[in-house]
């Protein structure tokens, strides 16, 4: 048997992902656990991320990242959209945030918490995405992940429950979000694997770790420069 063999390579391991993503957002978002749920959410993907970081597997850890988050906002999107009086007890202050959005989409009013924020909110943010990734192992990072890819769902939800037409669903999700979360995504892989992988050499990751940091960082200065200019125009184009 190889050496190099580890359970992470087997279908198993992205299958049972899912199965976990799946649960970990579906039954505490049904039972209105505002808190519970982005915990378990958190605690599930780091343990499921731990073992393939470990083994310096960036390109895997980035698709299994990206299979648990995108299964994440689905669930909590159709939910939203089927259910949104549940849902409202899914997200810390649901009801009023999701009014706030629609009348945001609508009207043009103030975008509530999450659409746009300020800058000490998005450097704070960033700060947690990687020092305190760094320090945690990816725990800090996931959790500013699960999080924004809830309030992200629930707010594409919110709309897609009130729109008649679905072209006007592009609109549902500003792309500086899914820029943001992308670029988050990447940092906090990044930031997580020194502790967990026990390499601090500064040099391995200019080497091998160099296009990946460039990416995320452009992803996140490009989510930050739209976020401050197109709010707006975005929702009008749609609205």
């Amino acid at each position: 048997m190889s050496t190099d063999y580890s359970i992470t390579d087997e279908i198993i391991y992205p299958t049972t992902l899912v199965i976990f993503a799946i649960l970990t957002t579906l039954f505490p978002a049904l039972l209105g656990q505002s808190w519970f749920m982005p915990i378990i959410q958190t605690i599930g993907m780091t343990l499921f991320l731990l073992f393939v970081i470990r083994r310096g597997r960036i390109k895997r850890a980035l698709l299994l990242l990206g299979i648990w988050l995108g299964i994440q906002f689905v669930v909590i999107t159709l939910l939203t959209t089927y259910l949104p009086t549940q849902l409202d007890y899914a997200l810390s202050d649901g009801f009023t945030r999701r009014t706030a959005y629609m009348a945001w989409f609508y009207a043009g009013s103030e975008a509530p918490v999450g659409v746009t924020e300020g800058l000490l909110t998005r450097l704070l943010e960033l700060l947690g995405t990687t020092a305190g990734t760094m320090a945690t192992g990816g725990l800090l990072g996931n959790w500013i992940l699960v999080r924004s890819v809830n309030a992200a769902a629930f707010y594409t939800g919110s709309l897609l429950g009130a729109l008649n037409s679905p072209l006007n669903a592009l609109g549902a999700l500003p792309i500086w979000t899914l820029l943001r979360i992308c670029g988050y995504s990447l940092f906090t892989l990044l930031f997580a694997e020194p502790l967990l992988s026990g390499n601090w050499s500064l040099g391995y990751y200019l080497r091998h770790r160099r296009m990946y940091f460039l990416i995320g960082l452009s992803l996140i200065l490009l989510a930050l420069l739209l976020e401050n200019t197109i709010p707006n125009l975005w929702r009008s184009l749609f609205n």
